[in-house]
């Protein structure tokens, strides 16, 4: 190719960049990426206004119009509604900065949002048995305990004052705050008895899984499912509560326990080796708690 021959390409290629040039919607379209009806819908919302509109109605795009429409692209690449958008892009009248920070916090909310209904997912799938079911729900729904223990509870809870009840919440509120306090301790005791390579099964493992569960049952709901021997006193207010909490208290258990909310407990208690140690140790308190109550409620148990 001759130098005239580049040099008069350049010159075509220079007059394709001229500020001052406009294009058709068609050709601002495939230059751009999108469609004509994208953008002919972001000239109705306001989000990029043609330069120029012709008496016939056709629109036309100069050079920094078509950057600013990239830029509208990227956004809505990142996700963004046309609102979002808007909000960023319309000149002097948001701070860009901000407006994007904004939009930032609500995205990482809205992907820890996404992170518990996977953990929640999770913890479902760990309680389903080799044929796919999960026993917890059937033994929930037919343990006699739990239900004596939510009907007593609630028919307290109706006789309250208003005074009363704002006392009962203020001391469960207190009573959560409080393992909300100890949990960073416990976890730590946990890890430590880890350390030591005891198994779960231990008696250092199944004493510190005793008075943990002893501590939680201090709180709205004791842990685990009551037996007849945790339902509530008749004479007193302190274990009353709307049956709606209860309920739910029924539903976080079998979602999981929020000390675990961090996948497999591992930014707890330090590993998820630590965090299997702490299940199977209060599975196995469990248990031997279950057993002992089935003992005592046989006909023919003895008591010394």
């Amino acid at each position: 190719m001759s130098e005239y021959e580049n040099t008069t390409n350049n010159d075509a290629n220079s007059s394709l960049l001229d500020v001052n040039q406009l294009w058709p919607i068609n050709q601002a379209a495939l230059v751009s990426g999108v469609t004509t009806r994208t953008l002919r819908y972001y000239d109705e919302t306001g989000l990029v206004k043609p330069t120029e509109t012709s008496v016939g109605g056709e629109r036309w795009y100069d050079w920094p119009t078509l950057v600013q429409l990239q830029f509208v692209i990227m956004l809505r690449d990142a996700g963004l509604s046309v609102a979002d958008i808007a909000a960023i892009v319309q000149p002097g009248t948001h701070d860009i900065r901000q407006a994007i920070d904004d939009k930032t916090e609500d995205m990482h909310r809205q992907i820890a949002a996404i992170q518990h209904k996977l953990q929640v997912l999770h913890n479902l799938s760990d309680l389903c048995d080799d044929n796919g079911d999960i026993p917890q729900m059937r033994q929930t729904a037919s343990n006699t305990a739990l239900a004596q223990y939510g009907i007593v509870a609630a028919q307290q809870w109706e006789q309250l004052s208003d005074e009363q009840r704002k006392q009962v919440e203020q001391a469960h509120d207190d009573a959560e705050r409080h393992a909300r306090e100890t949990m960073l301790a416990d976890a730590k005791q946990w890890e430590q008895l880890f350390n030591t390579g005891v198994s779960p099964d231990s008696t250092e493992a199944q004493q510190l899984a005793e008075r943990i569960i002893q501590e939680a049952a201090r709180t709205v709901l004791p842990a685990g499912q009551p037996s007849a021997a945790t339902a509530p006193d008749t004479d007193s207010s302190s274990s009353a509560m709307p049956l709606s909490a209860m309920l739910g208290a029924i539903r976080t258990a079998l979602t999981g326990d929020p000390r675990f909310a961090d996948p497999c407990g591992a930014a707890l208690y330090g590993s998820k080796a630590c965090a299997d140690f702490v299940n199977e140790a209060t599975r196995i308190h469990a248990q031997h708690v279950a057993e002992r109550f089935a003992n005592d409620a046989r006909p023919d148990s003895t008591h010394k």
